[in-house]
């Protein structure tokens, strides 16, 4: 067993100082688990190539794939550029799918992240072409009497390209994983809501083709407004699935909630000053959807900006005393003539104080910027934070007993420590150990 991946020692601090076992996760779990992750979920869309078969088609995907590639797929050219867009989506995952298997366990989970990312974009294109093209809706994809959920190729294949995300997530975030699996889940939660009545009884997916409102000024401005607001939507619930990819802390999530509560809120707004306030109250999805994109923009932002913190100023350097406050009176004569005058013998000139030893190479220190050697001797030489099981670092010394353990107190430190200092850290110790 990586002696990284065992656990904390007893004793090493509390609960709260140390983290959960789920925030160490991140940089315990290595390139086996990037692997198996890889190996799974390329096994997953193969099989999903071939069975069951395709949403509103009769045929799987490898069949609709090889009737456009034959000539013979009867559909038009957006539905047929989409199958091609899925023989690249494929192509990439085989690449990335054996890349992952022979690099470092950083390298391949940005390999799986580019994998899940392309292929959700590939069905999702897939599945955007089968609504435009066929006149059908998300329930016809997605829904079915029987089993509620539709177990055909063009749902699951969604299906597990978010679970895939979503995994990824846990394994690069740690616990942070679940703000990002919520985030998602915010960003689905506006398309389940596209169900309710939105304006007039119509619902979200009414809204997609500028539905008219009237012919006065305040109608049209109501059919821009939700129209803005249904792709928006669509938009959002892109973006909260790339941002699985992102690291926690990125603005992309927080501009997309604030941008999207600014539309749904001025939505409703117009709406309201179009068929009257009393009027909201017969349409819940506009209620619904502005109450959640209030939710979305505290809940992302909350996250976004916690922890930040600025470096705490190092202590003042002791070294040098203080000034004297008071001048130093006016010697008159130099003192060597006055010890001539004396008869006494001039006064050896002092000798200089010896130039100190070089301190010895520290090769981790070295290989830091000037920011990151400062915020590290903040962090772990002047120890700005509690854990008192993590054995000291000495600059120069023999720290592999720190090295070693560092990481089981990652929970202590997590929200102290930047990014690029943390992956340094990291491969250091996945390297020298």
């Amino acid at each position: 067993m990586n002696e990284r991946s065992r656990p904390a020692p007893a004793g090493a601090g509390t609960d709260a100082e140390r983290g959960t076992g789920a925030a160490s996760a991140p940089r315990r779990t290595g390139r086996r688990l990037q692997a198996v992750l890889s190996l799974a979920s390329f096994a997953a869309f193969m099989v999903l190539l071939f069975a069951p078969r395709a949403a509103y088609y009769e045929e799987s995907f490898f069949g609709l794939v090889l009737s456009a590639l034959k000539g013979s797929f009867i559909g038009n050219g957006v539905s047929r550029a989409s199958l091609y867009v899925l023989v690249a989506a494929y192509a990439v995952m085989l690449v990335c799918t054996a890349a992952s298997l022979f690099c470092r366990k950083k390298a391949a989970l940005v390999f799986n992240y580019c994998k899940g990312l392309c292929m959700l974009a590939a069905f999702s294109f897939f599945t955007g072409a089968l609504l435009y093209n066929y006149g059908l809706s998300l329930s016809d994809v997605f829904y079915s009497a029987r089993t509620l959920f539709a177990c055909n190729a063009t749902s699951l294949a969604l299906v597990v390209s978010l679970l895939f995300l979503v995994a990824l997530g846990f394994t690069a975030f740690g616990a942070y994983g679940a703000v990002k699996l919520i985030g998602l889940l915010l960003g689905a939660a506006f398309l389940l809501l596209g169900l309710l009545p939105f304006a007039e009884g119509r619902t979200l997916f009414d809204l997609f083709g500028f539905a008219p409102f009237g012919e006065t000024a305040l109608g049209s401005a109501t059919s821009i407004a939700y129209t803005v607001y249904a792709w928006s939507a669509l938009a959002n619930f892109a973006l909260a699935a790339i941002s699985l990819a992102l690291p926690l802390r990125n603005p992309v999530d927080a501009l997309r909630a604030d941008l999207f509560f600014v539309i749904a809120a001025a939505s409703a707004a117009v709406f309201g000053a179009y068929a009257g306030l009393e009027a909201l109250a017969a349409c819940p999805g506009i209620l619904a959807s502005a109450g959640v994109a209030l939710g979305q923009l505290l809940f992302i932002n909350i996250f976004t900006y916690r922890g930040r913190k600025k470096p705490a100023p190092g202590p003042a350097d002791e070294s040098v005393p203080p000034p004297d406050d008071e001048p130093l009176a006016d010697p008159g004569e130099p003192i060597d003539e006055l010890l001539r005058a004396e008869g006494a013998p001039p006064a050896a000139p002092a000798p200089l104080p010896p130039a100190p030893e070089p301190a010895a190479a520290d090769n981790f220190l070295d290989e830091l910027t000037d920011e990151e050697k400062a915020e590290f001797e903040r962090l772990f030489v002047q120890r700005s934070f509690r854990a008192e099981g993590l054995p000291a670092y000495v600059p120069g010394g023999d720290n592999r007993a720190f090295f070693r353990a560092v990481f089981a107190y990652l929970g202590a430190f997590r929200e102290e420590i930047s990014e690029g200092l943390l992956e340094k850290l990291d491969e250091y110790c996945e390297i020298r150990l």
